[in-house]
């Protein structure tokens, strides 16, 4: 993981075009890849490409 590559819950929010309470319940519930840095959420912006793509493939096949 880069540090130059991580993001904020507000860029990870706008990215997905979901609120930031949204993120937020994906992230009690473990959906969504993140690392917790004291009290704040940040994201590694290549794995959130990942699963991205792999929400996709996971609707596709009908396993979501």
């Amino acid at each position: 993981m880069s540090l130059k590559n991580l993001l904020t819950v507000k860029e990870v929010a706008a990215l997905l075009r979901v609120s930031t309470q949204t993120l937020y319940k994906m992230l009690e519930q473990g959906q969504i890849p993140a690392v917790k840095v004291g009290s704040q959420w940040r994201f590694d912006g290549d794995k959130i490409k990942t699963w991205i793509d792999s929400q996709g493939d996971a609707r596709a096949s009908g396993d979501n």
